[in-house]
């Protein structure tokens, strides 16, 4: 008798929330998680097997799966399907956008596309001797089978006489023979084996811990919570090799991909072909061959930045979450889902240990420690009790006063000349990319903005041209203003290009590299800077964000911030959280080695309580003030928050939309929770696609959640073919 399975169909572009029944005949055996081939409509399309049904629905004519695709290969396992309901379920998203995330690929009818894989000649021996047949005349011959007798086998490419290898081949002395490439983004990241090193105290005791929770049956939840030098690393890398002895996988998550090239090379230097990689950079063709060794089981540690996530394990033991703080763990396009809250969902799936690790974790994190929902783990000091740098406050007011205009003060100035005069490094941020934010005219006042984007253009010298980093649309830098005609025209604001020019005027004999995400676009650009600055080439690296985290350089003993006060006083009430880890954990990078390390930090507002905390390398000092003010407005942690963010192309249609679905949340919502808006975002506009925004607050999250849930089934029942399109921020 034929079953009835329940398929997703297409689901690398299919948007729908809707399953499509089928029946499954008798011949053909599937499970959930394998692809099929299944006739839609009038054509043949792929879909994937998310579970099956008792009996179908009412008034539906069922059609018939054709084939089981992939060669019966699962695409999905159990668990991830289970986790994939979950999260559709707390993002009130499509199942079918988590789907997308778990299926590193378009599910197609021809899987050949991502199973090709690179092939090259090699030459095996077939004799454990060179033959006395081969005599003096034959002495290339010789050579190349005494080269193939010492390593078994070698690349026909590596031979320099194609026509000897040949000629052994028609003696039966050697076979030729085709063999497939594995495409591998570790090429070039692997280095020198190294032994684990002593632990300290600390980190013994840290260790012990984690083991007794690696033991628990259902796993457990932890927070490693270490300041910057305190050897964390070293304890995920000795508490992941008593995971393998267990025979479980692991998982190691880093913000940015800019961090994966270093934790590569810690890990794989350790534990050599053991792991795989997973990040947006890597090519098609790698990431299907590193999704084959995750899911088969031969990859048995994977590091990844955020889509890491979901790769399709078997046995994972090991979830580790590093810098769990960063902002860089959240997805900015729908389903806008937080790397976080999907490793805590996925321990509960998987039954694993999770181990969230920081120096300045999320106030959402470390509250959870304080009520006992996961176990707080500290690291105090650094290793071998390196003190923690101090750091040097300079008020850009009274640079000003005196007459002193440049972007770097005359202390950071004087910092960075005692650094190079010692052949040190110095790490210098500026958490803004491009020369200048903005182009004014001083006549009439017109500032250039983005045709398709609410947001100013951004000049970059090195092309001369105007920028919207938001939707990528550049033009000509403006040569007169096109409401008056005059040509008195500003650029003005500051950027890393710019930074980057002033210090190597300044510093002429200065080695200085850029890195920010104009210059980290090619392909391994981020390892190559990072590598670069390790072994010298740089002795001054400029950047953003991506060069403030994470990142172990022993000569680096100056770290300077430019413009302490970026992103403190936007309308985001993470904005002081933000900033705080941002300046602890850039000063962090500073005399990580044997030489003692400086911070200097340049602020308009040095008063701020944000830069006194982070002036101490005060977390507890900070987490205490921020929480009091959450507390006021009832802010996450204390309370509940979700952002329904809506889209569209027209803004009456938008506003229309917005306004009836607010009604509806008021309605649903009455006396549970506060509902703010509809209001258009601080960006109001992206890729001409208008955005508004209502924020719902609560300090029950259950109910919250309900009431949600209620309001949008009338939503969609009276907006069924709405083009606006939601995405929920929770």
């Amino acid at each position: 008798m034929s079953r009835i399975v329940e398929v997703y169909v297409d689901v690398a572009v299919h948007g729908v929330d809707h399953v499509f029944h089928y029946l499954l005949p008798v011949h053909l055996q599937a499970v959930a998680g394998q692809a099929v081939r299944i006739p839609f409509g009038s054509r043949h399309l792929a879909g994937l097997i998310v579970g099956f049904a008792e009996q179908a629905p009412p008034n539906v004519k069922m059609k018939a799966v054709i084939d089981v695709l992939y060669d019966g290969e699962m695409m999905l396992t159990g668990e991830q399907l289970r986790l994939a309901r979950l999260l559709a379920d707390y993002y009130l998203c499509p199942l079918a956008l988590i789907l997308r995330q778990m299926v590193p690929f378009k599910l197609t009818l021809d899987a050949s596309k991502w199973q090709r894989k690179k092939t090259r000649l090699v030459v095996v021996p077939l004799v454990q001797s060179i033959p006395e047949s081969l005599g003096a005349r034959a002495a290339r011959q010789r050579e190349a089978l005494g080269r193939l007798l010492a390593v078994g086998e070698l690349p026909l490419s590596e031979f320099p006489s194609h026509s000897a290898v040949k000629q052994l081949e028609r003696k039966q002395l050697v076979r030729i023979i085709e063999v497939e490439e594995r495409r591998s983004p570790l090429t070039g990241l692997i280095t020198n084996e190294t032994r684990p090193f002593s632990l300290t105290a600390e980190q013994a005791s840290a260790l012990y811990d984690l083991l007794q929770g690696l033991s628990k049956e259902g796993g457990a939840t932890y927070l490693l919570h270490g300041v910057t030098g305190s050897g964390k690393t070293e304890v995920y890398l000795q508490l992941i090799q008593e995971a393998l002895g267990l025979s479980r996988q692991c998982l190691m998550l880093v913000p940015e991909i800019a961090l994966t090239p270093q934790m590569v090379q810690r890990f794989s230097a350790r534990f050599g072909d053991l792991i795989a990689v997973w990040h947006s950079g890597l090519s098609p063709g790698e990431r299907y061959d590193e999704w084959q060794r995750i899911k088969s089981g031969e990859a048995r540690i994977v590091i990844g930045a955020r889509s890491a996530i979901f790769a399709p394990f078997q046995e994972l033991g090991i979830i580790i979450l590093d810098e769990e703080h960063e902002p860089s763990y959240r997805q900015e396009e729908n389903p806008r889902y937080h790397t976080r809250v999907v490793a805590q969902l996925r321990q509960k799936t998987s039954g694993c240990l999770l181990l969230l690790g920081s120096a300045t974790p999320s106030l959402e994190t470390y509250f959870a420690s304080e009520h006992g929902r996961c176990q707080r783990i500290e690291l105090t000091r650094r290793i071998e009790s390196r003190a923690m740098p101090p750091v040097r406050l300079v008020d850009m007011r009274n640079e000003f006063r005196s007459g002193h205009y440049s972007l770097i003060s005359r202390r950071l100035h004087q910092g960075l000349t005692d650094c190079l005069n010692r052949d040190e490094q110095a790490i210098i941020l500026l958490n803004r990319r491009g020369f200048a934010s903005f182009t004014i005219c001083r006549d009439c006042g017109f500032v250039a903005f983005c045709p398709h984007c609410d947001i100013s253009l951004t000049f970059h010298r090195s092309d001369n041209r105007l920028h919207c980093h938001y939707c990528g649309h550049t033009r000509p830098l403006l040569e007169s203003c096109p409401d008056c005609g005059s040509d008195k025209l500003k650029s003005q604001g500051m950027g890393t290009e710019r930074l980057e020019r002033v210090l190597q005027e300044s510093f002429p004999a200065a080695r200085i590299g850029r890195m920010d995400a104009d210059t980290t676009t090619h392909r391994n650009s981020h390892a190559k800077m990072l590598q670069d600055f390790a072994n010298g080439t740089y002795n001054v690296l400029v950047g953003t964000q991506m060069i403030a985290k994470g990142l172990d350089f022993p000569k680096v003993t100056l770290v300077g911030v430019v413009s302490a006060d970026i992103g403190l006083f936007i309308p985001d009430f993470r904005a002081a959280e933000r900033t705080f880890q941002l300046l602890t954990q850039v000063a962090g990078r500073a005399g990580r080695g044997t030489r003692p390390g400086e911070v200097i930090i340049q602020s308009f507002n040095p008063d701020h309580y944000v830069i006194s905390y982070a002036r101490e390398h005060d977390y507890t000092g900070f987490y205490r003030h921020e929480l009091g003010l959450r507390q006021r407005g009832s802010y996450p942690p204390v309370g509940y928050m979700i952002t329904i963010l809506l889209t569209n192309e027209r803004e009456d249609t938008l506003i229309d939309d917005a306004a009836r679905l607010t009604g509806l949340l008021q309605r649903a919502l009455t006396g549970q929770a506060e509902v703010i808006g509809p209001n258009p975002c601080g960006v109001a506009r992206i890729k001409n696609y208008y955005r508004w925004q209502i924020i719902l607050k609560s300090s029950q999250r259950i109910a919250l959640r309900q009431g949600l849930a209620d309001a949008m089934k009338h939503y969609h029942r009276e907006n069924r073919k709405t083009s606006v399109v939601l995405e929920f921020d929770a």
